[in-house]
């Protein structure tokens, strides 16, 4: 007697599903291979060509300076020379509370992190559209 097992994860959807990456890549790979600036030095590209060039480059710079703060958060954490390492000495109640306002505190770090990431996402997701849409209303209604 055999069992059948259900396949679970061929119900799931697949990441392609989700989001379109054959647009991401082709996006990605056009201005890894310079096809942006070739048409921008020639003078043959559209105003929509710099303002998308322009969000890849504002969502590239929100996602280094989050990782800087969040890099930057834990290595202070993590050295010898933390808050609560330094100023904890011998009081055990206070000393404990250190490091719990040392946690809390690159928590807040982290959400700030976190916080700029998604208002950047948002932002610039909002942005593409409104071109999209402009440039479909001009093409359609001239």
């Amino acid at each position: 007697m055999t069992i059948a097992v259900p396949d679970i994860w061929g119900a799931l959807p697949t990441l392609a599903t989700l989001a379109p990456l054959a647009t991401l890549f082709g996006l990605f790979d056009s201005l890894l291979h310079g096809e942006v600036l070739r048409l921008f030095f020639m003078h043959k590209i559209q105003t929509q060509g710099i303002a998308y060039t322009g969000i890849v480059m504002a969502l590239i710079m929100s996602f280094v300076s989050s990782a800087y703060v969040i890099t930057k958060s834990i290595a202070a954490t993590l050295s010898g020379f933390s808050y609560a390492a330094t100023y904890r000495g011998g009081s055990l109640d206070w000393g404990n509370n250190k490091g719990i306002f040392e946690i809390v505190s690159v928590l807040m770090y982290h959400g700030w992190a976190l916080t700029l990431t998604t208002f950047s996402l948002w932002y610039s997701f909002t942005l593409w559209a409104t071109i999209e849409k402009r440039e479909v209303d001009v093409r359609t209604e001239g």
